[in-house]
C-alpha cells in the first residue's frame, strides 16, 4: 500500500486538460529523431466515403481540398499538434498518422511533419464539429478529438493558435534520456521503504523497499533535484484506512547529466518537514462507491509546466468517516527550490476515482471546491457491448471536458491505449474512424476494450492543470 495517491491517477489527472500537452495524461517517441527527416514524404491519399472528391496531405504536411476551389461559407485552417508521452516525457510526435473528418463529411488523411504538426485546411464549424484521430508507432497506441468546434477547442490552444492532442499516455515503452540511480545513506532500516522523485521526469517515481533506487528518462541538458523519504507501517492499513510513518526526508541538487548518472542520497542530511491534519468531504452520490468507500490521500507535488513532478508531501493517516468525510494527516517537506506547489486532495475505489487540485500547501480545512461525482457508464459495465454502439453515460458537468480513456489486455491489465476527447455537454461517444489500416481491436490482440470517462474542470496554470477530475468505473466494449 503506498502512501501516495496512485501515479496513474495524478498523471492522468493533470494530463487530462493538456489534452496531449501532457499532462494529464502515455506513445512511443524513441524512433523520432530517425523519422523527423521523413516527414516531407509523399502521403496517399483517401477518399470520402460517397464522395468522388478526395483530400490529400501535401508535402509540407497542410491538407488541403485537391477538386476545385473551397465553397464552404466560412472555412478556416486548423493546425494540430500530436504529442506522444513515453513515462511522463512528453515529446511531439513525428510521422504520427492522422485521419481528420471535416464538418462537411470530407476525410483528412496524412502525416504529421518533424515538429508533429498538421493542418487541415477548409474548416467550416457552422456545419459541425470536427474529429480528428492519430495512431502511434506500429498502430499501439491512438488517440484523438470526436465532434470537436472551435469552444471545445479553445482550452486546448497554444498562443499561437495551435491544437494540441496526445495519441496516449503509456508507461511501458522505453523513455528518452538517461538513467539516474543510487544507494541511499543513512536509512534507519533497509527494510523500510524509499520513495524517491525527481523534478526532472513527471508522473515517475521510485517506491520500493530497500535503499537502492533508480529513475529512467532524465532529459539532458537540465539540472535537476532529487527528493526522496524513508517510510515504514504505522498500525497496519485497513480497508479505507492510510497508517504510516515517514522517518526522514533528504534533497540533493545536480547539475545536468549526459550519460546515466549515480546521485548520492544520504539522509544524514535530512530536511525539516511540517505535519497537517484536518478533513474533508468526498464526493457524495447515489451513483458512487466512494461517498463512505475508498481511501482518502493526500499529496503535495511541485507543479511543472507539463507534468506532476517531485514528491514534496505524502498522506501518513487517512480514515473514512459518516457522510462520505475523510480525516487525514499529511507531511510534506518546503525544499527551497520548490516555489509553486500544488496539493492534491483525493479518493479512490478500485478503477473510481476523484481528486481536487490546490495551488499552495495543504490545508487542515481541505480543498474549497467540492469533489465531482464519477460519471456512471449507463450500460451497466458495457458488457457485451459492441464496437458498433455508442460508449454512453450520465452525470457529467456539463462545463467540463469529457476524455474516454481505453484500456487493452485481459480484465485487470489496465494498460493505457487509447484516449478520445469528446467535446463539452457530450454524454456518448461512438468510437471514430482511424488512419487506414489501424484497427484498435486488432492492435492490441484483444477483443475487447477497457473504457473508462474521466472528467476534467480545468484551469490551474501553467498549462491549464485540472482543478477537479474524476475517473469512472472501467467497463468493457466487444469488437464488432
Amino acid at each position: 500500500m503506498s502512501h501516495r495517491l496512485p501515479l496513474t491517477l495524478i498523471a492522468l489527472a493533470l494530463g487530462v486538460t493538456h489534452c496531449g500537452d501532457d499532462a494529464a495524461t502515455t506513445a512511443d517517441t524513441a524512433t523520432q529523431a530517425d523519422t523527423a527527416t521523413q516527414a516531407d514524404a509523399a502521403v496517399p491519399t483517401d477518399s470520402a466515403a460517397g464522395d468522388a472528391s478526395t483530400d490529400t496531405i501535401v508535402p509540407d504536411s497542410v491538407a488541403t481540398d485537391t477538386v476545385g476551389p473551397e465553397v464552404e461559407p466560412r472555412p478556416v485552417d486548423e493546425v494540430f499538434r500530436v504529442i506522444a508521452v513515453t513515462r511522463g516525457i512528453p515529446a511531439p510526435y513525428a510521422l504520427a498518422p492522422v485521419l481528420a473528418i471535416r464538418p462537411d463529411g470530407k476525410r483528412v488523411e496524412g502525416f504529421t511533419d518533424a515538429a508533429g504538426e498538421i493542418t487541415i485546411t477548409g474548416v467550416d464549424y457552422t456545419l459541425g464539429g470536427l474529429t480528428l484521430t492519430s495512431t502511434g508507432e506500429g498502430g499501439n497506441l491512438f488517440g484523438g478529438l470526436v465532434g470537436f468546434g472551435p469552444a471545445e477547442f479553445d482550452p486546448m490552444r497554444d498562443q499561437a493558435g495551435v491544437i494540441t492532442v496526445t495519441i496516449a499516455q503509456r508507461d511501458g515503452l522505453e523513455p528518452g534520456g538517461f538513467t539516474i540511480s543510487g544507494v541511499a545513506a543513512g536509512m534507519l532500516d533497509t527494510d523500510h521503504n524509499l520513495l524517491v522523485s525527481t523534478d526532472a521526469v513527471g508522473a515517475l517515481a521510485w517506491e520500493h523497499r530497500g535503499d537502492s533506487w533508480h529513475i529512467d528518462g532524465v532529459p539532458p541538458a537540465r539540472a535537476f533535484h532529487v527528493l526522496a523519504d524513508e517510510w515504514s507501517f504505522g498500525n497496519g492499513v485497513g480497508p479505507n484506512k492510510i497508517d504510516l510513518v515517514i522517518h526522514a526526508w533528504t534533497s540533493v541538487a545536480h547539475e545536468p547529466i549526459a550519460q546515466a548518472t549515480i546521485v548520492p542520497i544520504d539522509f544524514g542530511q535530512s530536511l525539516s518537514s511540517t505535519a497537517v491534519s484536518g478533513s474533508f468531504t468526498g464526493p457524495v452520490g447515489d451513483t458512487t462507491s466512494l461517498d463512505e468507500g475508498g481511501v482518502g490521500y493526500i499529496n503535495v507535488v511541485e507543479r511543472d509546466t507539463d507534468f506532476v513532478t517531485a514528491r514534496l508531501g505524502v498522506t501518513t493517516k487517512s480514515k473514512r468517516t459518516a457522510g462520505g468525510g475523510v480525516e487525514f494527516t499529511v507531511e510534506h517537506v518546503q525544499p527551497d527550490w520548490a516555489a509553486d506547489p500544488v496539493t492534491i486532495y483525493g479518493v479512490s475505489k478500485g478503477d473510481e476515482a476523484s481528486l481536487v487540485l490546490e495551488p499552495g500547501w495543504p490545508s487542515a480545512e481541505g480543498p474549497a471546491l467540492p469533489f465531482y461525482v464519477p460519471v456512471t457508464l449507463d450500460a451497466p459495465g458495457l458488457a457485451g457491448q459492441a464496437a458498433t454502439e455508442p460508449i454512453q453515460w450520465s452525470g457529467a458537468d456539463p462545463a467540463a471536458i469529457v476524455s474516454v480513456n481505453l484500456y487493452a489486455g485481459p480484465a485487470g491489465a489496465r494498460l493505457l491505449v487509447g484516449r478520445l476527447f469528446v467535446r463539452r455537454g457530450a454524454a456518448e461517444v461512438m468510437l471514430p474512424p482511424f488512419p487506414a489500416g489501424f484497427d484498435p481491436f486488432g492492435a492490441f490482440d484483444t477483443t475487447f476494450l477497457g473504457v473508462q470517462v474521466v472528467t476534467c474542470d480545468p484551469g490551474i496554470t501553467p498549462k491549464a492543470w485540472c482543478k477537479r477530475v474524476s475517473h469512472s468505473r472501467i467497463g468493457i466494449i466487444t469488437a464488432p
